[in-house]
């Protein structure tokens, strides 16, 4: 085993699986302990393991239940096709696939005939991550997830929420969205409710 609080990179080998387990930035290959990040070594005494603390801040990884800001990309009548922008809560860049869908089930809590009702491209939203692996899959069923901010279909400057719906100051034109509790307010880290199921 190598001594506690040496930087270590990936592939160094730390210790034998005989000695640790494999814990945080490690893993077990054929017996050894192996460093799959660069940071410093520790023992983990409470759960007698190897792991790495590391060096540089760690990409976030999309996980069910993160909360995060999408922007539409395609709406179809059965699916909304989006990109994702931002993990809320954090300021680390994202890793991992970018593309999220939302099936027509899951954009609000009561039925929704045709996802073209509900978003426009463009629209930024708030979403929930209800599978992160395969494929993304999130969902915009609560009060606080939905769209935090859309543009005017006719002359696209951003909507004024007016009730239930949403209107353009300039030209007047009324259009309807699954609204988030906050829209407008520009809050992209605000953390979305319980997915309802």
């Amino acid at each position: 085993m190598i001594e506690e609080g040496s930087l270590v990179f990936p592939g160094d080998v730390l210790a034998t699986s005989e000695e640790l387990f494999p814990g945080y930035g490690t893993k077990d290959i054929d017996g050894n302990i192996i460093g799959t990040m660069i940071g410093k070594f520790f023992i983990n005494k409470r759960r007698t393991s190897a792991e790495i603390k590391p060096l540089t801040s760690v990409p976030a990884v999309l996980k069910d239940g993160d909360t995060v800001i999408c922007e539409v990309r395609r709406v179809t009548d059965k699916m909304v096709l989006m990109n994702v922008l931002h993990i809320a809560g954090t300021d680390r860049e994202m890793v991992g696939d970018k593309d999220a869908a939302i099936r027509v089930s899951d954009i609000a809590d009561e039925y929704v005939v045709s996802a073209r009702d509900k978003y426009r491209i463009g629209d930024i939203v708030r979403a929930k991550v209800m599978q992160a692996t395969p494929a993304l899959r999130v969902s915009t069923a609560g009060d606080n997830l939905g769209s935090i901010k859309s543009l005017c279909g006719e002359c696209r400057v951003p909507l004024v929420r007016k009730g239930s719906v949403l209107e353009c100051p300039r030209c007047g034109r009324v259009e309807k969205r699954k609204i988030a509790s906050d829209y407008g307010k520009g809050n992209i880290d605000k953390k979305g409710d319980n997915i309802r199921r």
